[in-house]
């Protein structure tokens, strides 16, 4: 007798344990093998969104606090060991950092959230698969922009292409990246439409504080920006760091929001992860 399985085909848990699908034993939740059999079982990872969403949210007042505190520290404070090193590392507008480790790792996530998300639609033949692909496709290309910075490196062509020199579109990436993302909203607005209101809000959340600190600020920061300086204002500093703050905010909410979303949109859904034995290779002989 084969033991009861869910429609995704694993065996079904009761609360606290975990059915052995070659002899239908029962087991703890963190046993790797059946007690009875010693048939290798699923490793389950539960993800609790709330506890994700408090995490980082931790992480990213940590983030904001150390920023303007290690740039007050290199412009106040007589030089001490650590004290550059500090100030480069947790600095939000510096580049390939902390905090840039850490926004480009949310992105990711988000990508790849959205790709297991599309994938599953397309098992169940369900709606809007491309808009999903298409969405781990954007966090996937901006994970690399985030890492690489390519945006600010399109700032001067962009500037000299507009004949810009200084003032609120000084970083003039902002002008084709708001022409983007008024095409994007355009596009997708029937696919937002048809997401369970809380998603449908979380992800208007998530966009608005990523896009307004990725563009809103970056356009007040404009005019507080000195061209040449060894070191910037902090009017400068709090506002840069401001802008990253809110960029975090928005990943941390969409990471949440992707989550909470696979137990409305596909109930029952689950994902499992085999890793297969490795060859062995033998060398041919010498004819």
């Amino acid at each position: 007798m084969q033991p009861p399985t869910t429609t995704s085909g694993s065996p079904v848990h009761e609360q606290g344990v975990r059915t052995c699908p070659a002899c239908g034993a029962a087991n703890g939740l963190t046993a790797a093998f059946c007690l009875q059999c010693k048939h290798p079982l699923d490793v389950e990872i539960t993800i609790d969104a709330g506890r994700v969403l408090r995490s980082l949210l931790i992480v990213i007042g940590a983030l904001a606090v150390l920023s303007p505190a290690t740039q007050a520290m290199a412009y106040y404070l007589p030089e001490f060991p650590g004290r550059d090193l500090a100030a480069s590392l947790f600095y939000m507008d510096n580049e390939q950092n902390v905090p840039t480790l850490c926004s480009t790792l949310l992105l990711l996530v988000s990508a790849i959230l959205c790709a297991m998300i599309a994938h599953a639609h397309h098992r169940e033949r369900g709606s809007y698969v491309p808009h999903w692909v298409a969405l781990a496709l954007i966090f996937s290309v901006l994970a690399l922009d985030e890492f690489a910075s390519m945006h600010e490196r399109a700032t001067l062509k962009v500037r000299a292409l507009l004949g810009i020199e200084s003032g609120a579109l000084r970083w003039a990436w902002v002008v084709p990246a708001g022409l983007a993302v008024v095409i994007f909203v355009f596009v997708y607005l029937r696919f937002l439409g048809h997401l369970p209101r809380s998603t449908r809000r979380g992800l208007w959340a998530a966009g608005i504080l990523f896009v307004g600190g990725a563009i809103g600020f970056e356009v007040l920061s404009g005019p507080s920006y000195v061209p040449g300086a060894e070191e910037q204002s902090m009017a400068y500093v709090f506002l840069t760091t401001l802008e990253e703050t809110l960029e975090l905010l928005g990943v941390t909410l969409l990471v949440y929001t992707l989550v909470s979303y696979i137990p409305l949109g596909l109930p029952g859904a689950r994902w499992r992860l085999r890793v297969a034995e490795a060859r062995s290779f033998k060398a041919k002989p010498m004819v």
